[in-house]
């Protein structure tokens, strides 16, 4: 039986300001089926508070829909939805969570020092992780190593400047069966995350990846929910990760000449 994945992200941090420490595109990637289970719960959650659809960003700083709301009122929605949706559904339905966070200054350092950083973006960087994370799960699923058995459909919150990335990418090299981006079978799509809890969980993954790991004072809370959500595999491409990655090119080329 074809499995076919979803995978629902979004990104934390903004690639065009100077002044963003990291940048952090993380997400959820679970069969089809595991998703209705998920949503639902979800959304009885956010009923059961009396809240409107989750943005991080409005929600810890008491803004928009969020406006008036008491930090602890903030809080306990933050808990609940950790408690019933990702503590005990995503890893009961065997969800994983992607995530890769780019250091901004370890990444303007590694440009001077190391010349074949400036061909890759963070935007790529991020973006690539998440789609070979999402392979390398359909591979483990069908026990397929082609990745042929199954396919991945991929969602971004709206606007997000990851989609462009794979949007632009996925229509370069969907060609090649080969590659990677040919296991997605349709087109990146963008959704509105009021209207998609899925897409309201990759936020909250973000949101809490990146400020986890600006060790911010009280933040530990939030370290502690990008790691526990759901099964993990994230690396962040701070200036160690890429002088060793410079080291392994190095490596390749001189096994290669």
């Amino acid at each position: 039986m074809t499995i076919v994945l979803k995978g629902y992200c979004d990104g934390s941090g903004h690639p065009d300001d100077p002044n963003t420490p990291f940048l952090t595109l993380a997400g959820l990637i679970a069969p089809t089926e595991a998703w209705d289970r998920f949503g639902h719960e979800w959304s009885a959650t956010l009923d059961d508070h009396g809240s409107k659809p989750w943005h991080s960003k409005d929600a810890h700083g008491r803004a928009k829909d969020f406006a008036g709301w008491s930090e602890e009122r903030v809080r306990a929605l933050r808990n609940d939805l950790y408690r019933r949706c990702f503590e005990k559904i995503a890893w009961e339905e065997q969800f994983v969570h992607a995530a890769c966070t780019v250091d901004c200054e370890g990444y303007e350092r590694a440009r001077v020092d190391m010349p074949w950083v400036n061909d890759v973006s963070p935007v790529g960087l991020c973006a690539n992780w998440f789609v070979n994370t999402a392979s390398s799960w359909l591979v483990t699923l069908t026990k397929d190593p082609s990745g042929q058995a199954g396919d991945i459909l991929l969602f971004f919150d709206r606007g997000e400047r990851f989609h462009h990335h794979v949007q632009r990418e996925w229509e370069r090299r969907k060609w090649n069966p080969n590659d990677i981006l040919s296991r997605i079978s349709a087109t990146p799509r963008s959704l509105d995350y009021r209207e998609f809890p899925p897409i309201q969980a990759a936020d909250f993954l973000a949101w809490h990846t990146n400020r986890g790991l600006r060790n911010w004072q009280g933040e530990q809370a939030s370290t502690m929910m990008s790691w526990f959500g759901a099964p993990r595999h994230a690396i962040t491409w701070d200036y160690e990760m890429f002088v060793r990655a410079d080291a392994l090119k190095r490596e390749s080329e001189g096994a290669s000449g």
